[in-house]
């Protein structure tokens, strides 16, 4: 039996998934696999854009995770189709309290320090967004550093 503190933590997410695409949450303990996509916390579909589920994850250290989404191929074989990809990821502090009662919804994408970095850039330089055929590119005019 382990002497390791516990507290319930409630992974709750809003994400629009495609037919067939399931959200699931990865991170820095064993109940989220150590950042591997094949030992990561599946969520379950809780309404049409809401993923959710339970884990008894550390009280002792803080937590850091993210969402991504994915197709599950059974057995834990999972084909990867888009991840969270803020500047750092989501984080529990070992002190905060189990959020299982307050329901709260967190947002696919949407990172707090990611936004108010983004807010801090936007108001010190010109950014320049340019569209790629897969993906989205952000560049930032580095005459204006100077």
């Amino acid at each position: 039996m382990s002497d390791k503190a516990t507290k319930p933590w409630k992974f709750r997410v809003e994400a629009k998934t495609l037919p067939g695409e399931v959200l699931c949450v990865t991170g820095s303990c064993d109940e989220l696999g150590h950042w591997m996509n094949d030992q990561a916390l599946v969520l379950s579909n809780e309404s049409e854009n809401v993923w959710s589920a339970v884990a008894n994850i550390s009280s002792d250290t803080d937590v850091r995770y993210r969402y991504f989404v994915c197709i599950s191929l059974g057995d834990k074989k999972l084909i990867v189709r888009r991840w969270e990809s803020g500047m750092n990821p989501r984080t529990i502090a070992a002190q905060a309290p189990s959020n299982v009662a307050t329901n709260k919804t967190e947002v696919f994408g949407e990172m707090t320090l990611c936004r108010e970095r983004m807010a801090n850039i936007r108001n010190g330089c010109p950014i320049k967004t340019a569209q790629l055929p897969s993906q989205n590119l952000l560049q930032t005019d580095l005459k204006a550093l100077k």
